[in-house]
């Protein structure tokens, strides 16, 4: 049977990683509405937001680059890493960026639908967490 001691010290621990359960929840609710927005056809414009978005992930190739340049690794490892980091920059902000216009221009007359239904979602999300805080914990504890 677990303590007292052992509850709180294994709730801190969950309290220190809500944050990234969080984030996870609002990334994979903004790509996957982003993902809908290219389903749905409703990216009028994307040819135009594209050098944007090839801007903002050649941004974080390079922001990668320097940001590991100092790590005992070799170069082809660093590039390698900084080249995925480039293609997922590039993919999470032009699929973000559209599931914002998405949501904007084609959800917003029946956003209380959606609104419902990520509040049962994530409200579910939060509820499990609280109740096996300890497979969170086992989940998170890599990070």
């Amino acid at each position: 049977m677990a303590t007292s001691t052992d509850q709180t010290r294994d709730r801190e621990g969950l309290l220190e990683r809500v944050h990234i359960v969080g984030g996870s929840l609002v990334a994979s609710v903004v790509l996957a509405v982003g993902v809908a927005s290219f389903v749905d056809g409703a990216t009028a414009g994307f040819g135009v937001r594209l050098p944007v978005y090839l801007l903002a992930g050649a941004v974080v190739f390079a922001g990668a680059l320097v940001a590991m340049r100092y790590l005992p690794q070799d170069e082809m490892h660093v590039l390698r890493r900084a080249t995925a980091a480039g293609v997922l920059g590039f993919v999470g902000i032009s699929l973000g960026t559209e599931a914002v216009i998405y949501g904007l221009v084609v959800v917003a007359p029946q956003l209380s639908l959606y609104l419902a239904s990520v509040g049962i979602v994530a409200g579910g999300l939060v509820y499990w967490s609280a109740r096996n805080w300890r497979a969170v914990d086992d989940l998170t504890r890599g990070w």
